[in-house]
Parts: C-alpha cells; structure tokens; sequence
C-alpha cells in the first residue's frame, strides 16, 4: 500500500550568494535575518602615543620612526620618477638588494645618516634644524617634515 502523502516541513534557508540583492526573492523575514551583522567579542583598544615604535616598547623608537619616515621619502621619490629599483640603485649608489630591503622596511642596516644620504642622492635637500622644545613638553623629539608630491 502506498504511503500517505504529508506536507514536507519547510527547510531552513541558507543564503551564500555575493550581493543583497540575491536576497530579493526570498521572504522578508529571511532577508532581514541574513542581514544582521553578528557582533564579535570586543577587542581592548589602545591609544597609540602617535609612535608605533614607543608602542611596540621597541629600544630607540624616536630614531626607529625617523629611519621609517626617510625612507617614506625615498620610496616616494622613486614612485613619483616610475624609477626600477636599479636605476634607483644606480642612482644611489647602491645594490639593488639595498633597495629592496629599503623598500620593504628592513631598515636595520640604514642609518638615518645614511638615508639622509641617499635622499640628496635623489636631488633633495635635507635641512635639520635644531630649536628649544616647548614647555609643555617633557622632552625634546626628532621629526622628519618634507613635501611627498604625488
């Protein structure tokens, strides 16, 4: 004897599509469902002192960050001239190994002195100035200002 028919419970909808508007034909309550972003566990937040390197605790983060941001500079400048990482080199008067570590930000083999070398190399000036700290400041720091042109 065959079996009885029964109405099938519905199965539960599963949207893997790649826009909301996939979403469109399906119930509302589905939609609005899928749409509800889940919250995941907060994660403690820190204010950073404006020195990634100070944050990290690394040893010498004033001379860290301004080792970072001369060689910001350079890559910039070859950036900016479509120059290879040879034709940098040869103007620098390095290898091309050189550049690459510098333009990647392996910087422990550069000196600041250095970097600020090799950007006179790439035809700027590099001008320090020396000036008194302010008062509300407990201590002197070191900064790197230039003009990045796109």
């Amino acid at each position: 004897m065959a079996e009885p028919l029964r109405a099938e419970q519905p199965k539960p909808v599963r949207w893997v599509g790649s826009s909301k508007e996939d979403l469109s034909g399906f119930p509302k309550e589905v939609r609005l469902r899928t749409m509800v972003k889940k919250r995941e566990a907060k994660i403690p937040v820190t204010p950073s002192s404006g020195n990634v390197f100070a944050d990290m605790g690394l040893p010498a983060p004033e001379e860290e960050l301004t080792k970072a941001q001369l060689a910001s500079h350079i890559g910039h400048l070859i950036k900016r001239r479509r120059l290879t990482q040879v034709a940098a080199a040869r103007l620098m008067k390095i290898d091309q190994p050189k550049v690459s570590a510098l333009l990647n930000g392996r910087l422990a083999h550069f000196s600041s002195e250095r970097l600020m070398r090799l950007l006179t190399a790439l035809g700027q000036d590099v001008d320090i100035t020396v000036r008194d700290k302010p008062r509300n400041r407990a201590q002197g720091r070191i900064r790197v200002l230039g003009e990045v042109h796109a």
